[in-house]
């Protein structure tokens, strides 16, 4: 009996060994990679269009946490941010003729007219609204005699605004704006703001007009090429790296 449980006791320990001579062993997981902070500042003139390309192109890059800004003053800065987002003519900017500085163009993007949707007005021409815009013209039958809207209730952005450049630099360079405008800090005031008076007169980008909101666009005649202004990607120094790969997912994916 006794050789017979030495036996047993050899051969488990036996088999114990084999077994572990055999056995793998898993390796340490290799820790993810840290991502890498990307901050974008965008100016107030893109808006959530811009917002949710820059999502949709982080979403594809895991290895970059995206952090977005607004980019509110009248020129762009680049000492913020990675990269910055801005709407306006590249002339304007002494920024980017400096030495090193990285300026690209993503697209385009229009200003347009806006008024309410029973405004019968149809078009407009550029003195027409440098009229409206400078008081001499006050009411919607000075415009179009069989307009009976009454007195224009003018919406303009504030001083800083890049919107409010761009549409003083074309529309009033040399003539004083009226006293009677009214205040809007962004496109979506302005939308909000016509879309509730029927006498009202505004301007947008673009991108902002949606379907069904009781506002419509006023074709200008003849149209206004600074109406029209890229839309530029600026950084620091040329991109390279997440930001790079950033950067050119952007200017695939614009409409």
């Amino acid at each position: 009996m006794r050789k017979i449980f030495l036996f047993i006791l050899i051969f488990s320990a036996t088999v114990g060994c084999a077994a572990n001579a055999t056995s793998t062993v898993t390796p340490p997981i290799a820790p993810s990679p840290t991502p890498e902070p990307i901050v974008v500042a965008v100016s107030p003139v893109l808006g959530n269009f811009w917002g949710e390309i820059l999502r949709a192109c982080a979403w594809g890059q895991p290895q970059t946490l995206l952090l977005t800004e607004e980019a509110a003053s009248l020129y762009p800065d680049v000492s913020n941010a990675d990269l910055t987002l801005w709407w306006g003519n590249p002339n304007d900017y002494p920024l980017l003729s400096e030495p090193g500085v990285f300026a690209t163009s993503l697209g385009e993007e229009s200003l347009v007219i806006i008024v309410h949707q029973d405004n019968p007005l149809t078009s407009l021409t550029a003195q027409n609204l440098q009229d409206i815009y400078s008081a001499q013209v006050q009411t919607w039958r000075q415009v179009t005699a069989q307009n009976a809207l009454g007195e224009i209730q003018v919406w303009i952005y504030p001083n800083a605004h890049p919107l409010r450049h761009a549409f003083d630099q074309v529309i009033l360079p040399q003539e004083n704006l009226t006293s009677y405008a009214h205040l809007a800090p962004s496109p979506e005031a302005m939308l909000e703001a016509v879309r509730e008076n029927p006498s009202a007169i505004g301007y947008v980008p673009r991108q902002f007009l949606i379907a069904g909101t009781n506002v419509k666009e006023i074709p200008l005649q003849p149209r206004s090429e600074g109406f029209r202004q890229p839309i530029l990607g600026i950084a620091a120094e040329e991109p390279g790296g997440n930001l790079a790969e950033l950067l050119l997912c952007l200017q695939i994916n614009f409409p």
